[in-house]
């Protein structure tokens, strides 16, 4: 059984999806709290915040745990 949820080093992981301001559409992935699971967003290629993977793989290796 795997749980998700961020761990202590984490803090990046409980930060809102942010795509930024810009106009490109990158995919990349964010951990959102509400359902603790790692989502793809279209990420503009400007601003936002640390919540952002290349991959899922990068995503989920950092902000979830397995129980």
């Amino acid at each position: 059984m795997i749980t998700v949820a961020p761990t202590k080093a984490t803090a990046r992981c409980t930060l809102t999806v942010n795509a930024g301001g810009c106009s490109d559409k990158i995919t990349k992935y964010a951990f959102v709290m509400a359902s603790r699971k790692c989502v793809t967003f279209l990420y503009s290629g400007c601003g936002g915040n640390g919540n952002r993977f290349d991959t899922l793989k990068d995503c989920t290796d950092l902000c979830t745990v397995k129980a």
